[in-house]
């Protein structure tokens, strides 16, 4: 029989703490591509996941449109109210005007049913006292919790309706067309709506819920006048939500049938109890249990972050005190017409079928897992699973992912960013807050002929000057591409300094360049060289062509006088 999805977690908002996996009592939440997704089959509608998530990435499928809708349209309604209210508010009556004002009809302390569900209870205690165990029924996370994974105790569930169920049964005897609708901290009162027809109970909205509803429709309950709820709780409202108690009746009839009885809240409790019932290890006893941690004043919708149960206990206890003041004492019950109402319920394994896995796989996991021996098992719960052997069967069912092991995933990260670390082709210098060295990497040592082990604690001034660093602190700037002649290295290169605020280190990293920069030297010298061989054949060539010049320039007088001479010769002979 598998769970209606009535709420989940919101993968967007999951950050992959793993926090909801450590304290949900079942392991129903399943990671795949790292995001928490809640197994509703496995689940018990704890809420537990929704308690403790950090980053508020839950969400539940509730009824607030509905309920909103139906009040907006006239229709009739009645509230069901959980006593926890009279520790959520500190008037707690004007809580109830508000609630009258936003259109319910009628408003109703669930508490009220817990006489006769007693009795009831009672009822049947007396017809099946050969049972050598017996365990309450009112909380669905623990009747989940039964059915689903110890369903060899299902028969010692007393198959008797919660008070919840039996006054919405009530409601819609009298009139079946009013719509019921539970208000309280739980979470897993959302299961009792899954089939109204069965528990006569339509939706179930949270206190934080209501008064938004309230916030919506301008009304501002605290300046109500205060109302007592038209049906209220009689003279066992004082142990009703209250850690700890059971109801006095219930206590006298076990004890009169050789009951030891124990009230139980919190789920490790509930597991202890349970786990010793399944052995037989126990004397006949009768378990009132509940799966929140101080019952329902620690519901997963009962306050914020500040809450302090406590402190709700206080004030539940002083607005009980009020309450029967106010009634005139607990002899003035209220007496309620109960008939036509059926109190019996049944309940029916729900078992999960958990599969075996063979050691050999369980050791493929943890070998993957970089658990390659038992010492390596550190079972530090960080994945949310009390060992890594349970960690690995739940690898191997599809509720986890291998990555999700925090010693393996820093031991891998720590590997990968020491192997870039020690292969890294540039230098590498981490020093701390007191400019001294941490640690150089491989290509350093080179460099500086300088082992690690003798560079640390060194002044980094020994490698790089210091005003760099105080340079990168003061101006809040990483230095990039600085290009640094290390004299005494012989070393050129191109510098970064980054100023890493978290781990409050400098790390920096120096490309060499001192090949490119003997290089580029040369060819330097080699250019300059060659512009004097040029100037060099330049001023020759010159000299060259003014000698030509200089000669030739003699050579043509010469030939012109010659010449001059010829000419007077050959007219003087023509005459």
């Amino acid at each position: 029989m598998s769970m209606i999805k009535l709420f989940d977690l919101m993968s967007d908002n999951c950050k992959n703490c793993y926090k909801c996996i450590r304290y949900c009592p079942v392991k129903a939440i399943r990671f795949q591509s790292g995001k928490a997704e809640i197994d509703m089959d496995k689940c018990i509608a704890c809420g537990q996941c929704f308690v403790v998530c950090p980053k508020h990435a839950r969400n539940a499928d509730n009824d607030y449109a509905d309920v909103y809708g139906r009040l907006k349209s006239g229709a009739r309604i009645a509230a069901l109210i959980d006593s926890s209210y009279l520790a959520m508010y500190d008037e707690p009556e004007k809580f109830v005007a508000g609630l009258k004002k936003l259109g319910f009809d009628s408003v109703q302390e669930i508490a009220a049913a817990t006489a006769r569900i007693t009795e009831e209870q009672m009822e049947y205690m007396e017809e099946h006292r050969n049972l050598k165990y017996m365990i309450t029924a009112s909380c669905p996370s623990v009747c989940l919790y039964v059915c689903k994974y110890y369903p060899e105790l299902v028969k010692y569930l007393i198959p008797v309706v919660s008070p919840v169920i039996a006054l919405a049964k009530l409601i819609k005897n009298r009139d079946k067309d009013v719509y019921t609708v539970y208000i309280g901290p739980c979470l897993s009162r959302r299961y009792d709506t899954v089939d109204p027809e069965a528990t006569g109970l339509d939706a179930a909205i949270s206190f934080s819920e209501a008064v938004r509803m309230m916030l919506v429709s301008f009304i501002d309950y605290t300046k109500l006048d205060p109302v007592l709820p038209d049906v209220v709780s009689g003279s066992e409202r004082k142990n009703y939500a209250m850690p700890g108690k059971t109801c006095d009746r219930l206590i006298v009839k076990g004890a009169s049938l050789n009951y030891n009885v124990v009230s139980i809240d919190g789920a490790e409790q509930a597991r202890e109890l349970l786990e010793a019932m399944k052995d037989g290890i126990l004397d006949r006893t009768l378990a009132d249990i509940a799966f929140c941690h101080g019952l329902c004043l620690n519901g997963p919708f009962m306050h914020g972050k500040d809450s302090n149960m406590f402190l709700s206990l206080q004030k539940l206890k002083k607005h009980v005190d009020m309450r029967q003041k106010l009634m005139g004492g607990e002899e003035n019950d209220e007496e309620i017409n109960w008939s036509g109402v059926k109190f019996g319920t049944s309940f029916a394994p729900m078992e999960i079928k958990k599969k075996d896995f063979t050691d050999e796989e369980i050791k493929e996991v943890l070998v993957k897992m970089g658990k390659n021996s038992r010492a390596d098992e550190l079972d530090c719960g960080a994945c949310g699973y009390n060992s890594c052997r349970e960690k690995a069967a739940a690898v191997l069912s599809g509720m986890a992912q291998i990555d999700m092991c925090m010693p393996y995933m820093k031991r891998k990260a720590e590997t990968m960013t020491s192997a870039i670390f020690m292969a890294a082709r540039n230098s590498i210098i981490i020093a701390d807050m007191d400019f001294k060295v941490l640690r150089i990497n491989p290509a350093m040592e080179k460099v500086s002929n300088i082992k690690m082990e003798d560079a640390v604690g060194m002044d980094v001034s020994e490698f790089v000057p210091e005003k760099y660093f105080r340079q990168v602190y003061e101006s809040g700037s990483d230095i990039v591409g600085e290009k640094i002649n290390i004299e005494k290295f012989g070393f050129t290169g191109l510098m970064n300094i980054m100023y890493m605020k978290d781990e409050r280190n400098f790390m920096v990293t120096i490309q060499n360049i001192t090949a490119e920069e003997k290089k580029r030297a040369e060819l330097e010298k080699l250019r300059l060289s060659t512009v004097d061989v040029a100037q060099n054949v330049i001023d020759k060539q010159m000299m060259v062509a003014q000698e030509i010049a200089s000669l030739l320039g003699e050579t043509t007088a010469e030939t012109k006088v010659a010449l001059n001479r010829l000419k007077k010769v050959v007219l003087k002979e023509g005459e």
